[in-house]
């Protein structure tokens, strides 16, 4: 971990942090993404990319800002001194065979050394595996119910009395291996999200409004970033061969 010149770790004490799982859709990154560019969050460390794939890039800026100076890398943290509120924003996939590696290895390093009061993970599941849930609907599964339940027997409906099987289960690998250290980690919550693939902004949206909610933060409008620029057909298509296939 590289920490940004003069912060300390100790300012992070006591804030809520809000993990972004790695799963369907990448909601719970443009999730992140909304809340980043939105509620005033300065950068303060850049953790290990040991299991990543490499990952650079011009740094990510709303819309109506202008574009900053620097590099941005597959894994940083965030703080908003405003809120009190710490955010992980991972850009790249995690290398196959080491989701586990990075998760024990990575995020909950982080989680010990900045001492939050509460976790967040946000999380995404395929509606297509799911019936009677909407798209786009949002699931809270707190700290008792991992802890006493286990994801085992997490139920999706609360009203219903059948548990999930281990086959029904819909948590990310991600997320399952930060239950692995559900005990070292107090006051953990597990946002999850139920998407098809494609044009997810309106999901993601969704899914920043609930933690909006759950932190009883302004209600602000959200900020897009001009990473979010050109996806889903948002640019228009190129008129000159100068321009380039992806230009």
């Amino acid at each position: 971990m590289i920490l940004e010149d003069g912060f300390l770790l100790s300012a992070l004490e006591d804030s809520v942090l809000i993990v972004p799982a790695i799963s369907v859709g990448n909601i719970p990154q443009l999730s992140t993404d909304l809340l980043l560019h939105t509620y005033n969050f300065q950068k303060v460390a850049t953790l290990s990319d040991e299991f990543l794939f490499p990952f650079a890039s011009p740094v990510d800026h709303a819309v109506t800002t202008k574009p900053p100076a620097g590099l941005s890398f597959a894994i940083e943290a965030y703080y908003s001194i405003d809120h009190h509120v710490t955010l992980i924003q991972q850009r790249s996939p995690i290398i196959p065979g080491f989701n586990e590696k990075h998760v024990s290895d990575v995020i909950v390093p982080f989680i010990e050394a900045s001492n939050p009061q509460h976790v967040i993970v946000l999380d995404s599941a395929n509606s297509a595996l799911v019936e009677g849930v909407p798209q786009g609907e949002v699931r809270i599964h707190t700290n008792e119910d991992l802890l006493s339940e286990s994801f085992l027997s997490l139920l999706i409906d609360k009203n219903s009395a059948r548990p999930l099987s281990e086959a029904e289960m819909h948590f990310s690998d991600h997320t399952k291996a930060l239950e692995k250290s559900i005990k070292s980690i107090s006051n953990l919550v597990v946002l999850e999200t139920f998407v098809y693939e494609g044009d997810n902004f309106y999901e993601a949206k969704a899914l920043a409004a609930k933690v909006v909610e759950m932190l009883n933060l302004p209600p602000l409008v959200f900020e897009t970033p001009a990473s979010w620029l050109g996806v889903y057909g948002d640019k228009p298509v190129p008129l000159a061969m100068e321009e380039g296939l992806y230009g």
